[in-house]
């Protein structure tokens, strides 16, 4: 929801000759933010988890006790990473609202030479 009036403003306050390079360095941002995005979901899944499993000696004397509790680790886990993603959507959200556009790209000089 945020992507697209980021990408808006963005684009809008470029001249013409540089939307080119706009796009390609939005299009990289976007990649190597999801990259980034995806790494730390997976590390606070991982670390949760990992927090939540029992101990190894009760899978020795009660098995089922054992895979009752890993799989809630496991969910555990789950709900912290989406809740994170919750959070983290919540914010761009409110940040999208407080964009502006602040002028089009004919308001700037194009090549160093004098505004309109």
């Amino acid at each position: 929801m945020a992507m697209m009036p980021t990408t808006t403003v963005g684009m809008n306050a470029l001249p013409v000759n540089l939307i080119g390079h706009g796009t390609a360095v939005n299009n990289t941002q976007r990649q190597v933010a999801s990259s980034v995005g995806t790494a730390v979901l997976i590390s606070i899944l991982t670390n949760v988890t990992t927090n939540n499993m029992p101990a190894k000696h009760l899978l020795k004397t009660d098995p089922l006790a054992y895979k009752d509790a890993a799989i809630n680790a496991t969910l555990s886990g789950y709900h912290a990473a989406f809740m994170i993603a919750t959070l983290f959507c919540v914010l761009a959200l409110i940040t999208a609202f407080f964009m502006k556009n602040r002028g089009n790209a004919s308001d700037y000089p194009v090549d160093g030479g004098e505004s309109k």
